[in-house]
């Protein structure tokens, strides 16, 4: 028993296929265009820094949770410092439709290298305190709008890298809105 399809039902399948496919990509290309940030600056400011040199020095960092510990990390200095990266804010829109207000931000860096993430709505700026990178380059904060006194508006984010004068910059392709 072998049905046949008519030309016009064969072209609404063919149509639908299609239509999936295209929504497919394009949700995949905005999720890829989220987890990437395009603006990039690195600043060289400082003549004084000695290119490659890498000192293995003793530190105390702290760890999400406020705590303190010692740890050994490598700390890198020179004009080579790479941009940050990562999720700088895990939700662009916190509260809209009932979404929770709690942020996590990540900044990945070289180990030894601070990282503070900025928040720019006008001539307002805030920021989340700076924080130094241990062994794996990563910090994280975890945080909600009203901890950094965060108003209602349209907000720019970006990470800043720094170490010994010298620092870059990674600048959010997406604005945080906050109700």
């Amino acid at each position: 028993m072998h049905k046949k399809y008519s030309k016009k039902t064969k072209i609404i399948i063919a149509s639908l296929i299609l239509i999936i496919l295209v929504i497919c990509v394009f949700l995949y290309s905005n999720y890829i265009h989220k987890n990437n940030t395009k603006s990039v600056t690195v600043n060289t400011k400082s003549a004084s820094v000695n290119n490659n040199s890498v000192a293995k020095t003793g530190s105390a960092t702290s760890s999400p949770e406020g705590t303190q510990s010692n740890t050994q990390s490598q700390q890198t200095t020179g004009t080579n410092l790479t941009p940050p990266s990562g999720e700088f804010i895990s939700n662009y829109s916190p509260g809209i439709n009932n979404s929770s207000l709690a942020e996590r931000s990540v900044c990945n860096v070289q180990p030894g290298v601070s990282c503070t993430i900025y928040f720019t709505n006008g001539d307002i700026t805030k920021n989340l305190a700076p924080q130094t990178a241990g062994q794996n380059g990563a910090v994280l904060w975890n945080w909600t709008p009203s901890d950094i006194q965060l108003t209602s508006g349209t907000w720019h984010v970006k990470a800043v890298a720094s170490l010994n004068g010298v620092s870059a910059t990674t600048t959010d392709t997406y604005l945080l809105n906050i109700q």
